[in-house]
């Protein structure tokens, strides 16, 4: 008589499928495992274990296979990792981590059947900041144009300089600091010229002004705001009146008529001198003229500029 003893058990663990990519949706998995930033105000990312492709299938359990998974901050296997996470990729309840920060990691899956047979695979993967920045404007700005006139010229010289500075109203980005520059644009909220540090605003752009904010974070995102700028020129200008003028009445007869309301302004420049006006920007000068002089001679009149 010989005796066989048969021992049957289950020693294989389960075969896992891990978590894959087609970020251009080109049809082939991509090499690489990038997340990106989506926690909000942190610099990090919530990503979620079960994605599709995500199984574990026993030759004894089938499905009856317990995940979890942990992440190794730096890919350092010496690292606290964080987790664990348990993952169930048979339910429809979405399985999320915590916040995961920005840089390359490792993400561990252990899998374990009924029998006890237990295996893991590792996935490097890498949180990106591709979360463009949160671009603030002011809700309006008023702005006036310096005083000023060319001393040789007399034309004006006003101006006034806006930086991005003027107008950003806390812009800011989860990950990095933010680089601001400004430029005009149009209606339609289109830049019409390339976005610098500052805009120069002269007598011509007196009224209302688009001028967009451009604000870039560390990783190149980009986003943008618009306002409308109200120019404004608060200077009065300066009236300077023509010099003393002495004249005899023969003078004064032979160059204008009886009624000095009837003259022009050129006449009595002519005689009499000529106002000036000095401004920041454009001078218009008018001139109103009141008062007679009898036939005697006698009265005055004043020309006001």
């Amino acid at each position: 008589t010989f005796t066989q003893v048969v021992k049957v058990g289950d020693t294989t663990p389960p075969v896992f499928t891990g978590p894959t990519q087609d970020r251009n949706f080109d049809g082939i998995t991509d090499a690489d495992l990038v997340y990106t930033t989506n926690a909000g105000n942190i610099c990090a990312a919530y990503i979620r274990l079960d994605a599709a492709g995500v199984r574990a299938v026993d030759n004894c359990s089938g499905t009856n296979v317990t995940i979890t998974a942990n992440i190794y901050p730096g890919a350092d296997l010496n690292a606290t990792p964080i987790g664990s996470f348990v993952v169930n990729p048979n339910n429809t309840t979405p399985e999320i981590t915590t916040a995961i920060p920005v840089g390359t990691h490792l993400l561990r899956y252990t899998y374990t059947d009924e029998c006890g047979n237990s295996d893991f695979s590792d996935y490097l993967f890498t949180v990106e900041d591709r979360t463009a920045p949160v671009a603030i404007c002011e809700d309006g700005l008023n702005i006036g144009i310096s005083s000023g006139s060319s001393s040789t010229t007399g034309l004006p010289t006003g101006f006034a300089v806006l930086t991005p500075e003027n107008i950003d109203n806390g812009s800011y980005d989860d990950c990095s600091g933010v680089t601001l520059s400004i430029a005009r644009v149009n209606a339609a909220n289109i830049a019409l010229e390339v976005y610098d540090q500052e805009l120069i605003l002269t007598c011509a752009d007196l009224g209302t002004v688009r001028v967009g904010l451009r604000v870039e974070d560390a990783a190149g995102n980009v986003n943008f705001c618009w306002l409308d700028v109200l120019v404004e020129d608060k200077n009065a200008p300066v009236c300077i009146p023509p010099s003393p003028v002495t004249l005899s009445c023969i003078e004064y007869n032979a160059a204008l008529p009886a009624d000095i309301t009837e003259t022009t302004i050129e006449e009595r420049n002519a005689v009499f001198g000529t106002a000036a006006g000095v401004d920041n920007c454009e001078v218009t000068i008018t001139e109103t003229i009141t008062g007679n002089v009898n036939s005697c001679g006698v009265g005055s009149f004043t020309r006001t500029f």
